[in-house]
């Protein structure tokens, strides 16, 4: 019975824990500057909490949903988008979503926030303005 219960937590351990294999950083950094007719969407994960919990961002649009893509422990994702009104969704253990109404030219920034699940890390989003992370 022990065994079982080891190789269980083996398991659950294994299926959580890993680098991103495919992510690297850019070279000079990115832009955050929305090209013409676009808006941008930062996504940021300050917190090292569930850090080896991937938390997985969607667009969720009229036409088809769109992957943004993983946003990493103590980094941040920009993300190029069109205007109007739209709805982003964080997931991991369970799902959270915000609503976003996004104007062209503008750049917009939202906390991907870490909290305690039952069996691994939640995600929540929260729109932040520049200044608050600023301060």
């Amino acid at each position: 019975m022990n065994r079982l219960r080891a190789l269980i937590l083996v398991v659950l351990l294994a299926g959580c824990a890993g680098p991103i294999t495919h992510m690297r950083e850019a070279p000079g950094g990115v832009s955050t500057a929305p090209p013409p007719g676009k808006a941008v969407v930062v996504f940021l994960r300050p917190s090292s909490l569930g850090f080896a919990i991937a938390s997985s961002v969607y667009e969720l649009k009229a036409g088809g949903d769109a992957f943004v893509g993983i946003v990493p422990a103590k980094r941040k994702l920009v993300y190029v988008t069109d205007p109007g009104s739209t709805r982003f969704m964080v997931v991991s253990e369970a799902a959270d979503f915000m609503a976003a109404e996004l104007e062209g030219g503008k750049t917009y920034y939202a906390l991907v926030t870490p909290r305690m699940g039952a069996w691994k890390a939640r995600f929540s989003l929260r729109p932040v303005t520049a200044g608050e992370l600023a301060g």
